[in-house]
């Protein structure tokens, strides 16, 4: 085989890795695979990555709330610093909402999750954020 040959075989495994490699790295971030590991990683965060639409109603969250509110209490009483809100989004001509829990620290953190026994709020999506 020429030298020539040898190279542009070279050439072209390289260019066909380096297409494998962006497709590959668009995978991850559009299946939010690295937004999450970045976001629980580094920042101490969880996100549902839910849209809109898929939350449920406004109602039926400001319910699970106001049928849990020994529960919300138990999350806030940990610190002054740790907060609890329902955010309400707007999509498809409906309020939907989530759950937002904010809070200083990772050990905050796990004792809101050890509450929780996981990550929603009785079925609801939450987010939690450190700040």
């Amino acid at each position: 085989m020429s030298q020539e040959r040898s190279s542009q075989i070279r050439k072209r495994r390289f260019w066909i890795v380096i297409a494998i490699l962006v497709v590959g790295l668009v995978f991850l971030f559009q299946s939010h695979i690295i937004p999450r590991i970045l976001s629980d990683v580094v920042y101490d965060n969880y996100d549902h990555y839910l849209p809109c639409e898929r939350l449920p109603l406004a109602t039926e969250v400001e319910a699970v709330v106001a049928d849990h509110t020994g529960t919300v209490n138990q999350i806030q009483a940990i610190s002054p610093d740790v907060r609890f809100s329902l955010e309400k989004h707007v999509c498809g001509g409906a309020d939907h909402a989530d759950i937002v829990i904010y809070y200083p620290t990772h050990a905050h953190r796990e004792q809101i999750e050890t509450i929780l026994g996981g990550k929603t709020f009785f079925g609801t999506p939450a987010r939690w954020i450190n700040y």
